[in-house]
């Protein structure tokens, strides 16, 4: 897996940093434009998971966490059936 270090969103540039998070995979501040990684995560299809996830926090600041949650899970399961992202077991 390679860790990207920004993304773009609504045509932003963002930072993506990954550091040790408590508690937490990911998070994103939409003022500072920056999303922060647990760099502790190992598998692909979390990590795909907890980036497109704060990346649709970023994209839809105003939308409930629970609606975000399903979207990511979503994109991520169509992604991994079709192959693009895999467990690394």
């Amino acid at each position: 897996m390679r860790k990207v270090k920004s993304v773009t969103i609504n045509g932003k540039r963002w930072r993506v940093e990954w550091k040790p998070l408590r508690g937490e995979y990911g998070t994103s501040c939409n003022s500072e434009k920056v999303i922060e990684m647990d760099s502790g995560m190992k598998d692909n299809v979390t990590v795909a998971t907890i980036l497109i996830h704060e990346m649709l926090h970023g994209m839809w600041p105003d939308v409930e966490e629970d609606a975000i949650c399903q979207r990511a899970d979503e994109l991520c399961l169509a992604l991994n059936r079709v192959g693009l992202i895999a467990d690394d077991d």
